[in-house]
């Protein structure tokens, strides 16, 4: 699955134009959120990233987490983290921006790490909850396994090579093993 997305979103364009007013209504805001664009916190620095690096990062939020009623303590920081794990380097204004293209609203734009109403895609129901328990939030937001769709864009960015692709192969099959060996019910 492709995460293709030539149009910018609602919730992304809307959310830019809200700050391009308060920019200029507000002397210290415009200042704030200049400070914000330049340390690498706003939510346009996503429109930085080359179209296959907005792919990947599309791609990965799509298969790691879905949309929920609840907030989930994990924030845009922590989660570009465990992206970065998998992937390459972002901002935590890119990963911002991302969610935003995806439609996932923050809890409060004036914090400095955004928190959203999502879920990891780890379906609960069919482990125990002993062991959910157990998984740290990194554990919780990745991929489960080798994805060959998701090496597929990142070989298309540069950021991962044959060589690098075969070894997480070989990953992929430790982490296959893994969950193999969890504690159903």
């Amino acid at each position: 699955m492709e995460v293709n997305i030539t149009t910018k979103s609602a919730l992304y364009v809307d959310y830019c134009n809200r700050i391009s007013v308060l920019e200029y209504d507000e002397k210290k805001r415009f200042q704030e959120a200049d400070t914000a664009r330049t340390s690498g916190n706003h939510p346009t620095d996503f429109e930085t990233l080359k179209p296959a690096e907005q792919d990947v990062l599309l791609y990965w939020i799509t298969q790691v987490m879905v949309h929920s009623d609840r907030y989930d303590k994990q924030t845009s920081y922590g989660m570009k983290h465990n992206f970065e794990g998998e992937a390459f380097y972002i901002t935590n204004g890119m990963f911002k921006g991302a969610m935003l293209m995806l439609e996932y609203a923050p809890k409060d734009e004036s914090a400095l790490n955004w928190e959203f109403k999502v879920k990891p895609c780890i379906k609960r129901s069919r482990i125990t909850r002993r062991y959910y328990e157990t998984l740290s939030d990194y554990e919780l937001y990745r991929l489960p396994k080798f994805d060959p769709a998701f090496a597929g864009l990142l070989l298309r960015t540069k950021h991962l090579t044959i060589e690098d692709l075969l070894k997480e192969a070989e990953k992929g099959v430790e982490r296959v093993q893994e969950r193999v060996s969890v504690p159903w019910q």
